[in-house]
């Protein structure tokens, strides 16, 4: 999995990545991007080999996310069911006809 992301969170990318590697995920399998998405973002979106990124260059298939930013951490102890339909709600409280 390779992200682009905003260029305000690059600090929380990297540490989430330092910590991936100290937990023993294989090298390749989190890669952070880094930089700013007129410079790095156009990059990777004209880039023939980078597959899920498209642009004027490429018609490729892509993955969009229409939500809001909803990030959770879901413990052990946490009531499993409560925390699927929080996160549901999260996704798509924004969505056209949900909320």
């Amino acid at each position: 999995m390779a992200t682009k992301l905003a260029e305000q969170t690059t600090l929380f990318a990297l540490y989430c990545a330092h910590l991936a590697k100290l937990v023993g995920v294989p090298n390749r399998v989190f890669n952070v991007i880094t930089g700013f998405g007129k410079t790095a973002g156009v990059a990777i979106s004209h880039h023939m080999d980078i597959d899920k990124a498209a642009a004027k260059s490429n018609l490729k298939q892509v993955s969009l996310e229409r939500g809001g930013k909803s990030p959770l951490v879901i413990f052990d102890d946490a009531d499993i069911n409560m925390a699927a339909d929080l996160a549901l709600l999260g996704i798509l409280f924004n969505q056209v006809g949900f909320g």
